[in-house]
């Protein structure tokens, strides 16, 4: 089983005032709907609204094989929306409307196994109505030693509070066997500008494996194995939004088709991580053709039959 750990929210995606467009978000609810759609057992664990924007939301899930039960409901709070700005090159400037999380008992959390995948980050993992709940659900995790990737997704929004986030930050680190995170978000947390200057805080943290990508130049890759730089092919991308999280998406597909129940990321070679990276890549470009978040059913049924 997967478990994605993250806040649900509306996408309102703005291209023009006239060309608006209204999607269900949230880093991890996106790398769950591709999983799902990808035939992986996975089940989303988050707090979401009684309104009824959550409840289609919910319904949205459970549409695309996503399991629900660990989502638990609350009428202390509305629905978030993240109104989402595409500019030119069809980045999104974001602006976050989001009602404050105040109990610390927010969450429901599964009994894992040594065969399980969690995914968990973005500022969810650094609310701090939620992380103490989530650290102690990781640590529990860790005894099991099933596989914990971590994306930190730190926007710039968020960098006036980074010295009250941090230690948060360092315990999800601490906590993550693999990182995936961008040239971006590790500059925003650590002031660093290369993947090899962050595989060596990873290192500090215990990170057994560190995915540093770069946009529209490629991927590196960082293990105990070996080092890899693989770039992308140039696309004319509609919307970036999502692209990471099928990034994240294809990391947890490659990793539920190599690995046995002993999830030892140390039997997988520099050549296979490779495969991994062009599989990320290619799903990445994949979102960026269009406006979803998520991988495209017809993409996902064609990629299951083979073709």
């Amino acid at each position: 089983m997967v478990y994605t750990i993250g806040e649900v929210v509306l996408d309102i995606i703005f291209r023009t005032f006239d060309n608006v467009k209204v999607k269900p978000g949230g880093s991890m609810l996106n790398t769950a709907v591709s999983l799902g759609r990808l035939g992986v057992n996975v089940s989303h664990i988050s707090t979401l609204s009684t309104d009824k924007a959550s409840g289609q939301l919910i319904n949205f899930l459970k549409k695309n094989s996503v399991q629900t039960i660990f989502i638990n409901r609350t009428s202390a709070i509305k629905t978030s929306l993240a109104l989402a700005y595409l500019d030119e090159n069809s980045n999104a400037d974001y602006t976050f409307y989001k009602d404050k999380l105040e109990s610390s008992e927010l969450l429901k959390f599964p009994d894992v196994l040594n065969a399980d995948i969690i995914h968990y980050g973005s500022f969810f993992s650094i609310n701090e109505a939620v992380h103490k709940q989530l650290y102690d659900f990781l640590g529990k995790a860790n005894k099991s030693g099933c596989i914990k990737l971590y994306d930190p997704n730190f926007r710039k929004p968020h960098l006036a509070k980074l010295k009250s986030l941090m230690p948060m930050v360092e315990n999800n680190f601490k906590m993550a066997d693999i990182v995936k995170g961008s040239d971006e978000d590790f500059e925003n947390i650590f002031d660093v500008k290369s993947g090899k200057d962050t595989w060596k805080l990873m290192k500090s943290y215990g990170v057994k494996v560190l995915f540093y990508t770069k946009g529209k130049y490629g991927s590196e890759l960082y293990t105990d194995r070996g080092v890899l730089n693989i770039e992308t092919k140039n696309i004319k991308a509609i919307s970036t939004i999502g692209a990471g999280d099928t990034y994240s998406a294809a990391i947890i597909y490659f990793l539920s088709s190599q690995l046995t129940a002993n999830n030892n990321l140390s039997d997988i070679t520099i050549e296979q991580w490779g495969i991994c990276i062009n599989i990320a890549h290619e799903f990445s470009a994949h979102t960026c053709q269009s406006l979803d978040n998520y991988l495209s059913k017809e993409y996902c049924d064609s990629l299951l039959k083979g073709e």
